[in-house]
């Protein structure tokens, strides 16, 4: 039952009832991880400093990463661009933007973003053109970009985009955008896409929550803030000037590889595997963790049923060897509770479901 005082339940109850109502969802599986664990990892910091105050384990940033060879991208030749847009109807004096991963019809952020695009055409022109990938989102992406946007501001819709067109596009473009809004979903999250877009010095516009309180705006990325479409539109309208985009991307670049080369990664990670190695062992059988309540005395051997289709069968074996009484058992799985009558068996005062 400790294990389930950290869960949310007014939180989860709204998730449950209304699945509209947050992108972050804690159920219980994941509290039980995070009370059982030795270490944990974070995708970036704010999850980080959560973990590391809720749990007092140790906690490691390990974000996505991008490869040797994302750092080592061959850029188009001006010619090899032309192309690629035209085949979308793109012409080649445009700045295109790349939306290049999922749209949520859970936030209103994409609507938002369209109304700051058309206000930064208004301050620059018909410079600026869009690229979606619409993908399985419950959104109409492109008939919403078209219609926000009119007829100034080139629309593209790659549809699902198979990694040769993804990648094609993604060295094509000029800026990589992930729009988002200050709230609990972007706070923690980092957008894999930006990873691999920062590797190959593209430069990212993106929301200041989270991930981008890390950057800083017009130096390593373009940033917006808030929820007002005019100061979208500011951020935006920087992204006009190729010579400061180029510069923009350059220290992007450099920002993704000191956080998120996969060697520095893995090897990061491997320290703390080898530091948790070190450790003074837990009394553990087969993944049952043993707590101060639970009475340890060997008992009279007792016959327990016999079920080779029952994955937890060897450690309830095992468990019933050192354990004279249990205290409680959280048993989690989504088939039936076939241990049920062993968890009896051994005496447990609690059963969890």
């Amino acid at each position: 039952e400790n294990h389930l005082r950290g869960l949310n339940w007014k939180h989860s109850l709204n998730v449950l009832l209304d699945p509209d109502f947050d992108r972050w969802v804690e159920p219980i599986m994941r509290v039980l991880c995070y009370r059982l664990a030795s270490f944990h990892t974070a995708i970036w910091r704010p999850f980080e400093e959560r973990l590391a105050r809720e749990y007092t384990v140790p906690t490691l940033i390990v974000p996505p990463i991008a490869a040797p060879e994302d750092f080592a991208r061959i850029p188009l030749t001006p010619e090899e661009r032309e192309q690629v847009l035209r085949r979308y109807g793109i012409g080649p004096e445009r700045i295109v933007i790349f939306i290049n991963g999922s749209l949520y019809s859970y936030s209103p952020e994409y609507a938002l973003f369209l109304q700051a695009l058309r206000l930064a055409a208004e301050q620059k022109g018909d410079v600026f053109a869009l690229v979606v990938v619409s993908g399985r989102s419950a959104l109409p992406i492109a008939r919403m970009a078209r219609k926000a946007l009119g007829g100034r501001i080139a629309v593209a819709d790659l549809g699902v985009a198979e990694d040769g067109i993804y990648v094609e596009m993604l060295k094509a473009c000029d800026v990589v955008c992930s729009p988002g809004l200050p709230d609990t979903f972007n706070r923690y999250r980092l957008p894999s896409r930006l990873v691999k877009t920062m590797a190959m010095g593209k430069p990212i516009l993106t929301c200041r929550c989270g991930f981008g309180e890390s950057l800083e705006h017009g130096t390593n990325a373009y940033l917006m803030e808030g929820e007002d479409p005019t100061i979208w539109a500011e951020a935006i309208a920087l992204t006009g000037d190729a010579t400061h985009r180029a510069g923009v991307g350059a220290l992007g670049r450099e920002f993704a590889l000191e956080h998120f080369d996969s060697l520095r990664v893995a090897t990061a990670l491997k320290r703390q595997f080898e530091a948790s190695l070190r450790e003074p062992p837990q009394p553990l059988t087969a993944g049952i963790r043993f707590t101060a309540e639970d009475d340890l005395r060997p008992r009279p051997k007792i016959r327990l049923r016999h079920r080779n289709h029952s994955p937890r069968q060897p450690a309830v074996h095992a468990l019933a060897l050192r354990t004279y009484q249990l205290s409680t058992v959280v048993h989690v799985g989504t088939e039936s509770c076939d241990e049920l009558e062993d968890y009896c068996r051994l005496g447990a005062r609690r059963i969890v479901l």
